[in-house]
């Protein structure tokens, strides 16, 4: 005996709008996560910069590491708050790796 088949819902078309609204969404998604990226490169160019004067703090002061340009810029020691902002690489590294791949070129 042969089974009836179900015809399955709304493949007549009428699902059209729904799927532009999810496109809409996916495209604003990506180009966001584009700007996120850049700001992450960003934060990363400061980062880089606070680990210089953080590390050459500590060689100056910890291992007698001398330095004519360090001398030079007489920079004020670091603060607690600036060697805590030094960790700030983790939550960015983990924040990048959860955003997942969709590309705005994608969705033109």
């Amino acid at each position: 005996m042969a089974m009836r088949r179900v015809r399955p819902v709304r493949i007549d078309g009428t699902e059209f709008e729904n799927r532009q609204i999810v496109g809409e969404q996916n495209r604003i998604s990506s180009t966001y996560k584009t700007y996120l990226k850049i700001l992450f490169g960003l934060h990363l160019t400061v980062l880089i910069m606070m680990w210089a004067k953080v590390f050459c703090e500590n060689a100056v002061t910890y291992f007698g590491m001398e330095s004519v340009f360090w001398r030079k810029l007489d920079l004020p020691p670091a603060y607690l708050w600036e060697y805590v902002w030094c960790l700030s690489i983790i939550p960015n590294i983990l924040a990048l790796y959860a955003m997942p791949n969709n590309r705005v070129s994608l969705h033109k």
